[in-house]
């Protein structure tokens, strides 16, 4: 105990500072401490958010790659529909507007079928015409329905790619 009274001697009034001393090495310790366990796991937190975009940004080339091979053969056969030739004449013959009476019943040669061709005046055939709108038009709206099931198809693909995993 005689070694111990001579140093206490000493440390007596710098007791209060040792204290302190220790408390703040003790805090310094904790701080760097906590900042370096912070620098760890924001640095595996970018390495695994990293991974998941590259899967992201995957996914999305592989959408993009889809969709427009399904644009190049949608507009291909928008082309091809379009380009078809008018409708030739079908038969649908209209009389020319006017008057309302019924013609008489043509004369016939025993066979059943009219003796001559009963057709008189300006006879007026929308079928070709109104086939070929029509026949243009239908081709647009398959178009067009075939590239909002594609972009359906592109959102629901995206979607997947962008889902977040638990």
């Amino acid at each position: 105990m005689g070694l111990l009274s001579p140093v206490s001697a000493l440390i007596s009034p710098i007791k209060g500072y040792l204290a302190v001393a220790v408390v703040v090495a003790a805090v310094s310790f904790f701080g760097y401490w906590s900042l370096h366990e912070r620098s760890v796991e924001h640095q595996k937190d970018v390495a695994v958010a990293v991974k998941e975009v590259a899967k992201v940004e995957q996914a999305d080339t592989v959408i993009a790659g889809t969709a427009t091979t399904e644009i190049q053969h949608d507009v291909v056969v928008y082309k091809q529909a379009v380009s078809v030739p008018a409708v030739g004449d079908i038969g649908v013959m209209c009389g020319a507007p006017g008057g309302n009476a019924l013609p008489g019943a043509a004369p016939g040669n025993g066979t059943g079928h009219p003796a001559t061709d009963s057709g008189k005046g300006d006879l007026y055939d929308p079928s070709g015409d109104l086939l070929t709108i029509g026949v243009k038009y239908d081709a647009w709206i398959r178009e067009l329905q075939s590239e909002n099931a594609a972009l359906r198809q592109e959102l629901a693909d995206a979607h997947k790619g962008h889902r977040v995993n638990p």
